[in-house]
């Protein structure tokens, strides 16, 4: 009976680092989330992956790839925001600091390539709804709350997240003003 219970709970472990479980180095703010860089669409490259960033000022973070490479980005412009990996293959980033204005709105190239979030961390939203718009493969695995403050509009969120099933109860959703279609072909 020890033995099942043993190899239940390496079974699930395993799981866990293999959707890209917070390591015992990331912090509590960190922002972690696994890539799987070869769900490509049309025009995509399966060695390289963008943050979806909107356009502005003020960023100022760093990114471990995941693969011995990390980067530190000032600037919320495109160049700055794409690795290319030697390989395609399931990397696991992890952002420290100010990861501000994140949005797939637009970015139709990447987003069927975000296959976990472990750890939301510092990450903030850009207010311009579509946040998540397409993360088809998307599981959440995540335990602590996004930070939503000053969002107002979650408008088609998780438009097309087939598989995000996550629980949403610690957001703070006061400020939000508009949510429609934040579900719209989600299951």
């Amino acid at each position: 009976m020890g033995a099942i219970r043993l190899t239940a709970l390496a079974a699930l472990l395993v799981g866990a680092v293999a959707l890209g479980a917070p390591t015992a180095s990331a912090a509590t703010t960190d922002t972690v989330m696994t890539w799987d860089t070869r769900n490509v669409v049309s025009g995509g490259d399966p060695r390289q992956l963008t943050l979806p960033i909107s356009p502005g000022s003020g960023c100022s973070f760093i990114v471990d790839w995941g693969d011995a490479t990390s980067s530190t980005i000032n600037t919320c412009s495109e160049p700055a925001l794409t690795h290319t990996y030697a390989a395609p293959g399931i990397y696991t980033t992890t952002v420290t600091g100010g990861l501000d204005r994140w949005s797939f709105h637009g970015n139709t190239t990447d987003r069927l390539k975000l296959i976990g979030v472990s750890q939301w961390g510092d990450m903030t939203l850009a207010n311009t709804g579509w946040q998540f718009d397409g993360t088809a493969n998307m599981v959440v695995t995540a335990t602590d709350p996004l930070t939503t403050t000053g969002v107002t509009s979650m408008e088609g969120m998780f438009r097309g997240a087939t598989r995000f099933d996550a629980d949403l109860s610690m957001w703070d959703v006061s400020n939000v003003t508009t949510m429609a279609n934040m579900f719209n072909g989600a299951s």
